[in-house]
């Protein structure tokens, strides 16, 4: 068939999702935004070549762009997609409270954006 899958991930500042939703989010202790940043990027790291390594084993090309930082999550997604020259984005979306405004928020606004169209998964 063909098909070639891009993994991509653009880890997010935690603040983004309250800039993103106009949600005001409280929670306990507070977090080292550069250890956060690495933490994040090398657990997205090892998911990531687990996606590959079952890719290969259904003879599917995967590769995978993890971005840890930059511009904002949603302008990632649409700039990843279009110089890929995508025909698909997949995204997921949760259904709870807090992962509808963190991840929720990112998704319609994909939604909205994408030139492509968007396949939204619930999670």
């Amino acid at each position: 068939m063909g098909a070639k899958i891009r993994l991509f991930h653009q880890v997010p500042n935690p603040i983004d999702p309250i800039l993103t939703s106009g949600a005001v989010m409280f929670g306990g202790g507070s977090v080292y935004l550069g250890a956060y940043l690495k933490e994040e990027t090398i657990a997205l790291q090892k998911q990531a070549h687990r996606w590959v390594a079952r890719g290969e084993k259904l003879g599917v090309q995967v590769d995978f762009k993890i971005l840890p930082r930059g511009r904002g999550v949603v302008d990632s997604i649409i700039k990843e997609s279009k110089s890929a020259k995508s025909d698909l984005v997949a995204m997921s979306t949760g259904t709870g409270t807090i992962e509808s405004v963190i991840i929720g928020s990112f998704t319609r606004q994909v939604v909205r954006s994408s030139e492509a169209p968007v396949w939204v998964i619930r999670a």
